[in-house]
């Protein structure tokens, strides 16, 4: 692990350079571009302001592509948009679609309505109650409706008003009636039914006659309103197929062009030219300088890394870690003393305790399949770590054995041990996390780690086999704790003279 060493850079460059600019700096690596608002501070220069025109333009297409049931995706794109010439098309594609999903809506409605007097229709064909002269009651109104059965139990509450509540049949979960009140209290009625979910059913006109002959008409009325917006759903699917082209090359545009407009904030605007600060390790002022070549009028300027600190502008800490050590960085976070620890423990436990062919190359497989997540790069890498130890235990998934076992080890009390050394060790790492502990786990402290390992290791292969303490072993366990008093003095030593021991 290596920490870069970082400075500022300063680049200027004419205004008429600024849209290819921003498009140079939206792909730039390995550069750390800072707000243009922290670093003005003299009133006559400014800051650009972003332009939220195309971000408002994309929430109002992600509203048309969830009506249209179209699912967007950043594609190809240009690096220009006629907004425009965009809105005036959009407009006619918003009415279209309002106009379906009106005539839909209300399609909807009457169906369900319908639906609902049909159900009503079934429980009266059976009761004798003559519904004609409760309607044309001078002092009381009779409501037809029904109610979801589990708030039957608040009626409870009419107890005190006259009004009778008459049941006329149930199904799965509704209760079909009607209530008749009187007029002085309808009001009152009215509002507590309606509060409780009752759902009023008006009776069309041709329902006073014969009811078979309304049932028939109404389940006609109902097959042919389901066929109107089958016919609505089918005009919006063909809609989403004229414009989903369209819509994905406009959506993927303004998305591009939204993006760029937020690196606006990092443009100095020194009237005449623009500036952009940013922070580079001096190894790759190189590859920047090459990325943004092409535009004529840019000119580089380094600074200390320093120049802004007063106003609390600070350099990036930055670490660069190999390719072996990197997938741990999802475990670590990139936090630097503790990725190497991460990395030891792992590849440690992986190679000598759950070392196998057949289980590692499930596991490379799987990594290599999703290689473009950081789990799938880390599962990778243990997948190699335990193709390596199946080398040495000739094992294929701990039961196949091509060939006798380099080192003897008990497959049962391996696998148990690496579990162990992994809990034991994740935990121990995440609650460690003192300078001094941290020290010892670094780059620097690697000897440290394998010392660790050399006791844990030992320790647990006397409680399995339950053997003598013999001399090799034991010499191994003395040289590894004089190591580690070497390895503390030379870290006091180092604090000492006030040296980085990271360094």
């Amino acid at each position: 692990m290596a920490k870069d060493e970082m400075i500022l850079m300063n680049m200027s460059f004419d205004s008429h350079h600024l849209d290819k600019v921003l498009m140079k700096l939206m792909d730039a690596k390995n550069f750390y571009p800072q707000k243009a608002s922290s670093i003005v501070f003299n009133e006559e220069v400014g800051f650009l302001q972003e332009d939220r025109s195309y971000t408002d333009l994309l929430v109002r297409i992600k509203h048309i592509a969830d009506d249209l049931k179209l699912e967007l995706n950043e594609g190809e794109h240009d690096i220009k948009l006629d907004i425009k010439k965009v809105e005036v098309s959009l407009n006619g594609l918003e009415r279209e679609i309002k106009k379906i999903m009106d005539i839909s809506s209300q399609l909807q409605k009457e169906k369900h309505e319908n639906e609902l007097t049909l159900g009503m229709l079934k429980h009266l064909n059976s009761n004798d109650i003559n519904f004609d002269q409760l309607n044309h009651c001078q002092y009381v109104t009779m409501r037809l409706g029904c109610i979801d059965k589990k708030n039957k139990d608040q009626f409870s509450y009419l107890d005190k008003y006259p009004v009778v509540f008459y049941e006329l049949g149930k199904d799965n979960n509704l209760i079909w009636g009607c209530y008749v009140v009187v007029n002085s209290y309808l009001l009152e009625v009215d509002n507590f039914f309606k509060s409780i979910g009752f759902e009023e059913i008006d009776m069309p006109d041709f329902v006073h006659g014969e009811i078979s002959d309304a049932k028939k008409e109404l389940q006609n009325e109902v097959e042919a309103m389901q066929s109107y917006i089958l016919n609505m759903d089918l005009k919006m699917d063909q809609l989403r197929i004229a414009h989903q082209d369209e819509l994905m090359k406009i959506y993927a545009t303004a998305s591009y062009i939204a993006k760029k407009e937020t690196y606006k904030d990092y443009v100095v605007d020194l009237k005449n030219k623009y500036s952009i600060y940013g922070f580079i390790s001096k190894d790759n002022i190189k590859d920047l300088k090459n990325h943004f070549k092409g535009i004529d009028s840019l000119e580089y300027q380094i600074l200390p890394s320093d120049t802004f600190e007063q106003q609390q502008i600070f350099a990036p800490n930055v670490v660069n870690n190999s390719k072996f050590i990197e997938p741990f960085e999802l475990l670590s976070h990139k936090k630097q003393k503790i990725v190497y620890a991460y990395a030891y423990l792992y590849y440690g436990v992986f190679a000598l305790f759950f070392g196998d062919l057949g289980v590692g190359s499930i596991l490379a497989l799987i990594g290599f399949l999703n290689k473009g997540k950081k789990s799938g790069r880390l599962l990778f890498a243990l997948g190699v770590a335990t193709i390596l130890g199946g080398f040495v235990y000739g094992s294929v998934f701990y039961v196949i054995n091509l060939y006798p076992a380099i080192i003897g080890f008990n497959i049962l009390f391996r696998v148990i041990d690496g579990l162990v050394l992994i809990v034991s060790g994740t935990v121990g790492i995440r609650l460690l996390k003192d300078k001094w502990t941290m020290n010892q786990l670094s780059k620097k402290g690697i000897f440290t780690m394998i010392i660790i390992y050399i006791v844990l290791v030992y320790l647990l292969s006397l409680l399995e086999n339950s053997i003598q303490l013999p001399f090799v072993p034991f010499a191994i366990v003395i040289g590894a704790i004089l190591g580690l008093i070497v390895q503390l003095i030379r870290n006091k030593k180092r604090n000492k003279e006030g040296k980085n021991v990271w360094q």
